[in-house]
């Protein structure tokens, strides 16, 4: 299940500019429902996933499916804590490098962000900063914030098989509404 990881840099651009729809803003796609996959096998509903924790479900209608998962208000989150997490497995039928959308929910800049890993690595898992921090449910790519404004998008190589995508607790808060897995 090991997988080593390639990065594609948003250097310059917003990340958020080429790779999110907010609700209202766009009549094509808004982040309730899932765009439109190579592989419809490879989307999950956040509340389906294995939650373990502080992790639990949010009925909202507004929510894909009706209900979206978060974190417990006042849950300490740490990289320390492995047991705060949802776990979704793929089935993965086509060896290549694959980025993970999600649709997603900050309320605000103190609940705005996972800590991701596929397959368990990297160990420390990538920082995911959610850009829209307005209680809207969006669509975005899974990135990885290094700081001084840099992100840089998660591309994973996977082989055919079963692998996993965990999101773990940084701030209690944000909010998971659906998964998917896109061949690039």
């Amino acid at each position: 299940m090991g997988s080593s990881v390639r990065w594609v840099t948003a250097a310059s651009l917003s990340l958020c500019a080429s790779a999110c729809s907010l609700r209202g803003l766009s009549e094509e796609f808004d982040g309730t429902e899932t765009p439109a996959v190579e592989d419809p096998s490879l989307v999950r509903e956040a509340e389906a996933g294995q939650r373990s924790g502080a992790f639990f479900v949010v009925e909202d209608s507004e929510a894909r499916g009706g209900a979206y998962v978060r974190t417990r208000p006042g849950t300490t989150c740490s990289s320390e804590d492995p047991n705060n997490k949802v776990r979704f497995e793929f089935e993965v039928d086509v060896t290549g490098d694959y980025q993970i959308r999600t649709g997603a929910i900050a309320p605000d800049e103190l609940s705005d962000s996972f800590l991701v890993r596929v397959d368990d690595a990297p160990d420390e898992g990538y920082l995911y900063m959610l850009p829209n921090k307005t209680g809207v449910i969006f669509s975005d790519l899974v990135h990885h914030e290094t700081g001084q404004e840099m992100k840089q998008l998660v591309v994973v190589p996977l082989k055919e098989g079963v692998h996993a995508v965990e999101f773990f607790c940084r701030e209690p808060g944000a909010g998971l509404d659906w998964i998917a897995l896109e061949r690039r």
